[in-house]
Protein backbone atom coordinates (compact mmCIF):
# COMPACT_ATOMS: atom_id res chain seq x y z
CA UNK A 1 0.00 0.00 0.00
CA UNK A 2 1.21 3.64 -0.69
CA UNK A 3 2.71 5.72 1.74
CA UNK A 4 -0.22 8.22 1.36
CA UNK A 5 -2.60 5.52 0.98
CA UNK A 6 -1.85 4.40 4.91
CA UNK A 7 -4.54 4.62 7.82
CA UNK A 8 -2.71 6.15 10.16
CA UNK A 9 -3.76 7.90 13.49
CA UNK A 10 -1.16 9.50 16.82
CA UNK A 11 -1.73 8.13 20.24
CA UNK A 12 -0.46 8.90 23.28
CA UNK A 13 0.36 6.42 25.76
CA UNK A 14 -1.24 4.13 24.02
CA UNK A 15 -1.21 0.88 25.81
CA UNK A 16 1.12 -1.47 23.45
CA UNK A 17 2.46 -4.59 25.76
CA UNK A 18 0.50 -6.47 28.13
CA UNK A 19 3.00 -5.58 30.68
CA UNK A 20 0.60 -2.44 30.60
CA UNK A 21 1.07 1.51 30.65
CA UNK A 22 3.49 2.20 33.09
CA UNK A 23 5.73 -0.59 32.03
CA UNK A 24 5.07 0.89 28.50
CA UNK A 25 5.99 4.72 29.83
CA UNK A 26 8.40 5.35 31.98
CA UNK A 27 7.43 9.20 32.02
CA UNK A 28 3.96 7.83 33.87
CA UNK A 29 5.35 5.86 36.63
CA UNK A 30 6.93 9.39 38.00
CA UNK A 31 3.22 10.58 38.67
CA UNK A 32 2.42 8.87 42.48
CA UNK A 33 -1.38 8.33 42.19
CA UNK A 34 -0.82 6.35 38.83
CA UNK A 35 1.82 4.07 40.93
CA UNK A 36 -1.13 2.99 43.07
CA UNK A 37 -3.48 1.95 40.81
CA UNK A 38 -3.59 -1.91 39.02
CA UNK A 39 -2.53 -2.30 35.79
CA UNK A 40 -6.76 -2.62 34.98
CA UNK A 41 -7.04 0.19 36.85
CA UNK A 42 -4.95 2.37 35.19
CA UNK A 43 -6.22 1.12 31.56
CA UNK A 44 -9.71 2.05 32.60
CA UNK A 45 -8.23 5.99 33.14
CA UNK A 46 -6.18 6.07 30.27
CA UNK A 47 -9.43 4.83 28.08
CA UNK A 48 -11.96 7.25 30.03
CA UNK A 49 -9.72 10.00 30.31
CA UNK A 50 -6.80 10.53 28.03
CA UNK A 51 -7.52 13.14 25.14
CA UNK A 52 -5.86 10.41 22.84
CA UNK A 53 -8.27 7.60 23.52
CA UNK A 54 -10.08 6.01 21.02
CA UNK A 55 -13.68 6.67 22.72
CA UNK A 56 -12.91 10.38 23.43
CA UNK A 57 -15.23 11.09 20.61
CA UNK A 58 -17.70 10.30 22.87
CA UNK A 59 -19.21 13.68 24.76
CA UNK A 60 -21.86 11.70 27.01
CA UNK A 61 -19.46 10.94 29.83
CA UNK A 62 -21.81 7.81 31.32
CA UNK A 63 -21.30 6.57 27.71
CA UNK A 64 -17.78 6.93 27.46
CA UNK A 65 -17.14 5.43 31.09
CA UNK A 66 -19.18 2.50 29.52
CA UNK A 67 -16.76 1.86 26.97
CA UNK A 68 -13.70 2.17 29.11
CA UNK A 69 -15.11 -0.05 31.81
CA UNK A 70 -15.95 -2.71 28.65
CA UNK A 71 -12.58 -2.45 26.99
CA UNK A 72 -10.17 -2.46 30.21
CA UNK A 73 -12.02 -4.44 32.70
CA UNK A 74 -12.96 -7.48 30.22
CA UNK A 75 -15.09 -10.35 31.89
CA UNK A 76 -14.87 -8.17 35.17
CA UNK A 77 -16.94 -4.90 33.38
CA UNK A 78 -20.64 -6.60 34.78
CA UNK A 79 -18.91 -6.73 38.46
CA UNK A 80 -17.65 -3.08 38.17
CA UNK A 81 -20.26 -1.56 35.93
CA UNK A 82 -22.94 -0.31 38.36
CA UNK A 83 -20.90 1.50 41.17
CA UNK A 84 -18.48 3.26 38.47
CA UNK A 85 -21.41 4.82 35.89
CA UNK A 86 -22.69 6.01 39.27
CA UNK A 87 -19.30 7.55 40.26
CA UNK A 88 -18.59 4.88 43.16
CA UNK A 89 -15.13 4.25 42.75
CA UNK A 90 -11.87 5.02 44.87
CA UNK A 91 -10.57 8.49 45.34
CA UNK A 92 -6.78 6.99 43.61
CA UNK A 93 -8.84 6.45 40.69
CA UNK A 94 -11.00 10.00 40.53
CA UNK A 95 -7.29 11.52 41.25
CA UNK A 96 -5.45 9.23 38.17
CA UNK A 97 -8.41 10.50 35.80
CA UNK A 98 -7.80 14.02 36.84
CA UNK A 99 -4.33 13.55 35.97
CA UNK A 100 -4.68 11.66 32.85
CA UNK A 101 -7.24 15.01 31.35
CA UNK A 102 -4.08 17.36 31.76
CA UNK A 103 -1.93 15.74 29.32
CA UNK A 104 -1.70 17.01 25.78
CA UNK A 105 -0.79 15.51 22.51
CA UNK A 106 0.10 18.55 20.68
CA UNK A 107 3.00 20.21 22.27
CA UNK A 108 4.51 16.49 22.55
CA UNK A 109 4.16 16.47 18.62
CA UNK A 110 5.67 20.24 18.54
CA UNK A 111 8.58 18.84 20.97
CA UNK A 112 9.33 15.94 19.18
CA UNK A 113 9.03 18.08 16.10
CA UNK A 114 11.55 20.42 17.56
CA UNK A 115 14.28 17.75 18.51
CA UNK A 116 14.27 16.38 15.19
CA UNK A 117 14.90 19.87 14.13
CA UNK A 118 17.40 20.62 16.32
CA UNK A 119 19.67 17.25 15.47
CA UNK A 120 19.11 18.21 11.51
CA UNK A 121 20.48 21.45 11.96
CA UNK A 122 23.24 20.57 14.11
CA UNK A 123 24.44 17.93 11.15
CA UNK A 124 24.13 20.59 8.30
CA UNK A 125 25.86 23.21 10.62
CA UNK A 126 28.92 20.52 11.26
CA UNK A 127 28.48 19.01 7.55
CA UNK A 128 31.09 21.35 5.81
CA UNK A 129 34.11 20.60 3.33
CA UNK A 130 37.37 20.92 5.62
CA UNK A 131 39.63 21.20 2.92
CA UNK A 132 38.19 24.41 1.80
CA UNK A 133 35.60 25.54 4.48
CA UNK A 134 38.75 27.19 6.44
CA UNK A 135 40.55 28.74 3.98
CA UNK A 136 40.71 32.96 3.95
CA UNK A 137 40.83 35.31 0.77
CA UNK A 138 44.24 34.08 -0.26
CA UNK A 139 43.34 30.32 0.11
CA UNK A 140 45.60 30.27 3.93
CA UNK A 141 44.67 28.84 6.37
CA UNK A 142 41.92 30.93 8.51
CA UNK A 143 42.57 29.49 12.01
CA UNK A 144 39.77 31.72 14.05
CA UNK A 145 37.17 30.10 11.50
CA UNK A 146 38.59 26.61 12.25
CA UNK A 147 38.62 27.42 16.14
CA UNK A 148 35.03 28.61 15.77
CA UNK A 149 34.37 25.58 14.15
CA UNK A 150 36.17 23.14 16.57
CA UNK A 151 34.17 24.80 19.45
CA UNK A 152 31.31 24.36 17.68
CA UNK A 153 31.77 20.78 17.57
CA UNK A 154 32.40 20.66 20.97
CA UNK A 155 29.50 22.24 22.37
CA UNK A 156 27.14 20.39 19.75
CA UNK A 157 28.39 16.80 21.13
CA UNK A 158 28.02 17.50 24.50
CA UNK A 159 24.01 17.81 24.00
CA UNK A 160 23.40 15.02 21.65
CA UNK A 161 23.46 12.76 24.59
CA UNK A 162 20.44 14.79 25.86
CA UNK A 163 18.50 15.08 22.12
CA UNK A 164 19.33 11.26 21.61
CA UNK A 165 17.75 10.54 25.49
CA UNK A 166 14.98 12.72 24.46
CA UNK A 167 13.54 11.73 21.12
CA UNK A 168 13.92 7.93 22.24
CA UNK A 169 11.51 8.88 24.87
CA UNK A 170 8.97 9.39 22.09
CA UNK A 171 7.14 12.03 24.38
CA UNK A 172 4.35 9.44 25.26
CA UNK A 173 3.52 9.17 21.04
CA UNK A 174 2.95 6.26 19.10
CA UNK A 175 1.20 5.65 15.72
CA UNK A 176 -1.27 3.42 15.26
CA UNK A 177 -1.51 1.81 11.54
CA UNK A 178 -4.41 -0.01 10.64
CA UNK A 179 -4.76 -1.56 14.49
CA UNK A 180 -1.49 -2.42 14.93
CA UNK A 181 0.97 -0.39 17.27
CA UNK A 182 4.52 0.90 16.18
CA UNK A 183 6.98 3.22 16.84
CA UNK A 184 6.34 6.60 15.80
CA UNK A 185 8.48 7.49 12.74
CA UNK A 186 9.92 10.96 13.43
CA UNK A 187 9.97 11.24 9.18
CA UNK A 188 6.29 10.73 9.10
CA UNK A 189 5.33 12.89 11.62
CA UNK A 190 7.76 15.77 10.47
CA UNK A 191 5.97 15.16 6.82
CA UNK A 192 2.55 15.58 8.57
CA UNK A 193 3.28 18.50 9.91
CA UNK A 194 4.61 20.22 7.12
CA UNK A 195 1.40 19.15 5.30
CA UNK A 196 -0.62 21.24 7.41
CA UNK A 197 1.18 24.23 7.00
CA UNK A 198 -0.30 27.07 4.89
Amino acid sequence: MEKEERIKSLSMFYPKTKSGILSDYPELRKIDVFQRLSPVEILFVWYFACKSSPFMHEDDAEERMKLAINESFGKKAPEVMGAFVAGRYSEKIRSAILEMQKFEIGPRIRAKLMIEKIMKNYEELIDIDVDTEFKDKDQEEDWTKKKAYIDSCAKISSVIPMLITQSEGSFGLTEKEAGKEVTINSDDLIEKFHQTQP
